[in-house]
């Protein structure tokens, strides 16, 4: 696979007479790392994500490797673009495997069923989740529908990775598992990764690249020690916080009070290594 980059230009994303994202314009997201969108509530990650994957109406471009993404047919994006939804939609009566199966047809709708069945069992054996192969969809806990979600995204072996709130329902050790493992496929495979995340401390141990959003535009971006300001957090977030360099890609953000009214002293430790 050679080397891939994402180009996002002029981009402006709504819901009907609603523009939630405008004339967004982002530095280059070259292949082998992994960029984090981050920000508050509202403002606008998950929608630019769903604009990329195609899911939603806009302007603009989204250019990968040469080619304008906005332009595509669904079966053409599906096979460069793997897409996590935050949550998968309910009333699906189908195994874990059948789901990841129907997601490769997409991609590869005349491919034999057998290479199909043995691709989806592949990547559940990377995600050491091969044990939920032939579960119903339905009974699955939160954690177990995300990991079902990334294998999904995964299955085509995609050249963007698009997954949103990836570890929101996993533990410290299933969070580790997942981002270690994207982080792996990207570096390995040339290919980019893009994620939503709320959790700075783990965007900031996980990302080479932070995007800030807020209010649907660009705030800051570049690497975690550049993005992760007190003053972007004060904008931003609306706290007056310390972030401190430990050395060695290492970021320690000591929360101190809130921009409205005081409140406890919280603190986070986040590694960039």
């Amino acid at each position: 696979m050679s080397a891939q980059t994402l180009h996002i230009s002029g981009l402006t994303v709504g819901y009907g007479s609603r523009c939630i994202i405008r004339d967004l314009n982002v530095s280059p997201i070259a292949a082998g790392g992994v960029t984090a969108l981050v920000g508050p509530n509202g403002a606008g990650k998950s929608t630019l994500l769903r604009a990329i994957a195609g899911l939603l109406p806009a302007t603009g471009k989204v250019v990968l490797n040469g080619r304008d993404l906005l332009a595509m047919s669904r079966q053409e994006r599906a096979k460069l673009v793997g897409f996590m939804p935050q949550s998968l939609p309910a009333g699906v009566g189908l195994s874990v495997l059948e789901t990841i199966v129907t997601a490769l047809k997409v991609a590869s709708p005349v491919a034999n069923e057998k290479l199909l069945r043995r691709r989806a069992v592949a990547v559940l054996e990377r995600l050491n989740a091969v044990h939920l192969a032939l579960d119903p969809l339905e009974r699955l806990s939160g954690g177990q529908r995300q990991m079902a979600g990334l294998a999904q995204a995964l299955a085509p072996d995609p050249e963007l990775l698009l997954l949103d709130e990836p570890t929101s329902a996993l533990d410290l050790r299933h969070q580790f598992h997942i981002m270690r493992t994207v982080r792996e496929l990207v570096r390995a495979g040339g290919r980019s990764a893009v994620i939503v995340l709320h959790d700075l401390a783990l965007a900031a141990q996980w990302a080479d690249t932070i995007v800030v959003l807020r209010g649907g535009g660009l705030h800051v971006e570049g690497p975690p020690a550049v993005a992760v300001t007190p003053d972007m957090l004060r904008d931003v977030y609306g706290v007056t916080a310390e972030v401190i360099d430990l050395g060695a890609g290492a970021l320690h953000i000591a929360i101190k009070d809130l921009a409205e009214a005081d409140a406890p002293v919280r603190q986070a430790t986040a590694s960039t290594s």
